[in-house]
């Protein structure tokens, strides 16, 4: 399995204690990106700027290790917000998980 380098920096922790001011800063664009179409680029920007996006990434990777239950949080404050910005963050979690999982079930078969 790889490892992180040595001198790889710790990506940044998600401000979870933030989601309510998130999703209210989503939904003040949402109904916009739904009547245009429009890429909700503003949207990702805030995620980003949250923490959010590298929720899951583990920790011996630099990341926080988000689990299960802190990526339904995140996607439920989301949805609330701009359910497009949810859909647009939901693949790159299902990935992680959907991996994890499968270590799981290796590591303990």
């Amino acid at each position: 399995m790889p490892t992180p380098a040595a001198d790889a920096q710790a990506l940044p922790t998600p401000r979870l204690s933030h989601l309510v001011d998130v999703a209210a800063a989503l939904a003040a664009h949402a109904e916009q990106h739904d009547r245009t179409a429009d890429l909700p680029h503003a949207g990702l920007a805030v995620v980003h700027e949250a923490g959010l996006l590298t929720l899951t990434v583990g920790t011996g990777h630099g990341g926080p290790g988000g689990g299960l239950a802190d990526t339904v949080r995140v996607l439920t404050a989301l949805g609330h917000g701009d359910p497009s910005v949810a859909l647009i963050h939901t693949p790159q979690d299902d990935v992680v998980l959907t991996a994890a999982g499968r270590a799981l079930l290796e590591r303990n078969s």
